[in-house]
């Protein structure tokens, strides 16, 4: 995946991801642990820049760049049909629903 315009301080991208619990990670903590066995489509916009808030990171290309980038998860879908009607209403044109 890449993104377009290198402009943007943020990307909105569609994703199947495990929603971390807690900033512990499931190495520390029983209930991340258990939610990496419970991906979730989710709306994350993603940081081109670090900020000044503590957030999850993950690893990502944008720009042709891979690397770590900050993110916000926005909004988690029960289906691929409501994740597709929501992106298409709010111009969301990134998606991988691949399970990494």
């Amino acid at each position: 995946m890449s993104f377009r315009n290198p402009t943007k301080s943020s990307i909105d991208i569609i994703k199947l991801i495990y929603v971390p619990h807690c900033a512990r990670g499931p190495k520390r903590c029983e209930l991340c642990k258990k939610a990496l066995n419970d991906k979730k489509i989710c709306h994350l916009r993603l940081y081109t820049h670090a900020g000044n808030v503590t957030r999850p990171v993950m690893e990502y290309v944008i720009h042709g760049k891979q690397g770590y980038f900050e993110y916000d998860v926005i909004k988690i879908f029960p289906s691929i049909e409501e994740a597709k009607k929501y992106a298409e209403k709010n111009g969301i044109a990134e998606w991988d629903l691949e399970s990494h």
